[in-house]
């Protein structure tokens, strides 16, 4: 897959994981999602396709998770089609 397309899907999904907690602005899930949101235009996450080492920073659990629905068409829409429900 295209390492754009890749990173457009990875900020799709967070940014719609971030629109479906907009109603809990002062939580620490919302903070640490909009942390995530900001790793993802870090060049070394960026276009990479590869799972970061959870020890070295432990928001890198989201960026995993997001490859894993990124990776497939299936989940990625399906992912995509929960979080605008």
């Amino acid at each position: 897959m295209k390492r754009m397309k890749f990173f457009w899907r990875r900020f799709t999904l967070q940014r719609l994981q971030l629109k479906s907690l907009r109603n809990s602005k002062d939580s620490e899930r919302y903070s640490e999602q909009k942390r995530v949101l900001f790793l993802l235009f870090k060049p070394t996450v960026m276009f990479s396709t590869e799972n970061k080492n959870y020890d070295q920073n432990r928001l890198y659990k989201y960026t995993n998770a997001l490859n894993a629905y990124c990776k497939s068409d299936e989940l990625y829409k399906l992912a995509k089609k929960e979080l605008v429900a």
